[in-house]
């Protein structure tokens, strides 16, 4: 695109003057006081060369850690510290869940910390507990009396409140049993006691849970679902093993609640190619909480938390690993907010989820919350749909309210945070690691459509398009962040590697961080009523690759952006480009570029005494306190080549 007519620049960095010193007594002058070359520098500054340039780290940064403009030293940022039975990645980014290396089977669990599987329950505790009423099909006729039964059916009916059901080892036959009473069902453990469907029907339905009951040290296996809970029921499962349901693993519903503890919900699938099927689902108003219990291998949907008001599942210290899809191709998500539901994950871990790992969508107002602290979703896999391969790791649907602590996700196909309209996501202390593309969708790390987003004390790294992206009006906040590598992938044969883009009237507002290694360009804004805001941040490759642009900041197609207290050092192309935008540029450093400044595309460039108060339309305002050193040219000629508007990925 060729560059339209532009003024002369007029010089652009004052000299700085010398403090004279003042001599200690008029009859006797004394030598002047000895001087730093720093001291002539205000706070933040150091003397190089005969000028007071920005301080920064001179070394690249520790994984874990963030240029500070003004300071030598570098800073914390991103996950603070990982969770027992994490460990930190291998690139000293964020964390990764300790697992065995494959799922659990049987009576065995993923455990965080656990490289084996963990048993459910303990076959050598003593067995059966006194005072219990044993339940044993193989009990002759004249061994049955008031507490040994050969059915849970006949002991459910007839038992006492408060009574405790011993499951003798076996299998336990039932066919849509209520459970009325309070009472316990226990097992000698998963290993050894079993309830399966009655013989020749292969949709038997399972438990329904009508009053406070705890089921312990037993596998429900094969049932339609397995364990349903409605009001004013309230389940406790502990030490147990719920596998190959067919519908449901464990429903909870109408305000009912439920325990879950050392337990595993296992092998949920469809009773037809396209029949819903989910493990672990709460609705209507329901409470659910799960601790150091695993979801694994699951078809369609995990954990699902729907129709509120008041509905809520917990999370504590449990996997979620395995989603798979439907044989129709459908579903494959670990966790799923609708409506008004609420669920928090702390110290826990999704693996391998399909599509979208963690989903909060509104389809009828208010919107759900999830909130996600100290634990990692990782590894989640592209799913055909319709037509196109997409991926999302955190997806906040219209309206959705998603925070994110203190957590990392980590290797995803395609988006790793992704907020939609209306919604408002934010993530503190968190790492957003290696997003990647994969078939039709590109690596967009931490994307805002049309919504609110924030960024805290967090880290993108290594994505292999966008690092942060804010489009159709999409607004987002960074703040004492950092991008570390961004690029490698292509759209339509342009190279990108973008670390803050942001483009359709969207804004970007970043202060105090860093964007440090994205190959073709440090931070950008396109489009009409873009704006991108920078005070306090280092812009600069650092060493890494750089790419066919290479540019620093580049503002273009009627937006603006404005750099104040900033540096923007190392790039092979130009620090500031403004083609077609605006731009003001304020007490930062420039330095060490191929080009300094370049206008085109009938931008011009201006040099002024004090910043104004706002940009002025196709003009790039050089204030004159912004400091130049060693860029091989100060003010470029003619057009450097432009990359691709960074454009809507569809999500």
């Amino acid at each position: 695109m060729p560059a339209l007519p532009r003024p002369a620049l007029v010089a652009l960095v004052a000299l700085v003057g010398l403090i004279a010193a003042c001599s200690s007594s008029p009859d006797t002058p004394a030598a002047p006081p000895a001087e730093t070359p720093d001291a002539r520098c205000s706070a933040g500054r150091v003397a190089v060369d005969g000028a007071c340039e920005l301080d920064v780290s001179k070394a690249p940064c520790a994984p874990g850690t963030r240029p500070v403009v003004g300071s030598p030293t570098c800073a914390p940022v991103g996950v603070s510290a990982c969770a027992p039975g994490f460990e930190r990645d291998a690139t000293g980014w964020g964390c990764v869940p300790v697992l065995p290396d494959a799922v659990c089977t049987d009576a065995t669990r993923d455990a965080l910390g656990d490289k084996t599987c963990r048993p459910v329950g303990d076959c050598a505790a003593p067995f059966p507990p006194a005072g219990a009423i044993t339940v044993d099909p193989s009990l002759a006729d004249g061994a049955i009396d008031a507490t040994h039964v050969r059915r849970l059916d006949d002991a459910a009916i007839a038992v006492n409140d408060g009574k405790t059901l011993a499951l003798a080892d076996g299998a336990h036959e039932v066919d849509d049993l209520l459970l009325a009473q309070r009472f316990t069902i226990v097992g000698r453990c998963p290993a050894k006691a079993r309830i399966v469907g009655a013989a020749g029907n292969p949709l038997a339905r399972g438990l329904r849970v009508g009053a406070a009951v705890t089921i312990r040290g037993v596998t429900l296996s094969g049932l339609v679902s397995a364990v349903s809970v409605g009001a004013p029921g309230a389940l406790t499962l502990e030490d147990a093993v719920v596998q190959d349901a067919k519908y449901r693993g464990v429903l909870v519903d109408r305000a009912s609640s439920a325990t879950i503890t050392r337990s595993v919900i296992r092998g949920t699938s469809p009773r037809s190619a396209s029949d819903q099927t989910i493990a672990l689902i709460a609705g209507a108003g329901s409470v659910v909480t799960v601790t150091d219990s695993a979801l694994l291998d699951n078809a369609d949907g995990a954990l699902v938390a729907t129709d509120g008001p008041g509905t809520r599942i917990d999370v504590t210290r449990s996997v979620i690993r395995e989603v798979r899809t439907r044989s129709d191709g459908v579903g494959g998500s670990a966790v799923r907010a609708f409506e008004d539901a609420r669920v928090s994950l702390t110290e826990s871990a999704i693996v391998r989820a399909r599509g979208v790992a963690i989903l909060a969508l509104r389809r009828k107002k208010p919107p759900p919350e999830v909130t996600v602290v100290r634990s990692v979703v990782t590894d989640t896999l592209a799913l055909l749909q319709g037509e196109r391969e997409l991926a999302t790791a955190v997806n906040a649907g219209p309206d959705a309210i998603v925070k994110v602590d203190d957590s990392t996700v980590r290797d995803t196909a395609g988006f790793g945070v992704y907020g939609a309209d209306g919604s408002t996501v934010s993530l503190t202390k968190t790492v957003v690691l290696r997003s990647k593309r994969n078939k039709d969708q590109l690596g967009y790390a931490v994307a805002a459509h049309a919504s609110k987003l924030s960024l805290e004390d967090s880290a993108v790294v290594d994505s292999g398009s966008v690092a942060v992206s804010a489009y159709r009006g999409g607004a987002i906040t960074f703040t004492r962040s950092g991008v570390f590598g961004s690029g490698g992938e292509e759209r339509d044969g342009f190279p990108l590697g973008f670390g803050l883009a942001a483009s359709d009237g969207s804004s970007i507002v970043a202060r105090d961080g860093a964007v440090v290694g994205a190959t073709e360009i440090g931070a950008s804004v396109n489009g009409a009523g873009g704006t991108l805001v920078l005070a306090g941040m280092y812009i600069g490759p650092r060493g890494a690759k750089q790419g066919k642009y290479a540019h620093g900041v580049l503002a273009v197609y009627q937006a603006t952006a404005t750099v104040t207290g900033s540096i923007v050092e190392g790039h092979a192309g130009a620090a500031l480009l403004v083609a077609g935008g605006a731009g003001i540029a304020a007490t930062s450093d420039v330095r060490d570029n191929a080009v300094a400044v370049q206008v085109q595309e009938g931008s011009a460039l201006d040099e002024t005494d004090a910043a104004p108060e706002s940009a002025t339309a196709t003009t790039l305002t050089v204030v004159r306190d912004t400091v130049f050193a060693r860029n091989a040219t100060r003010v470029g000629a003619g057009a450097l080549p432009l990359p691709a508007p960074i454009v809507e990925q569809q999500n």
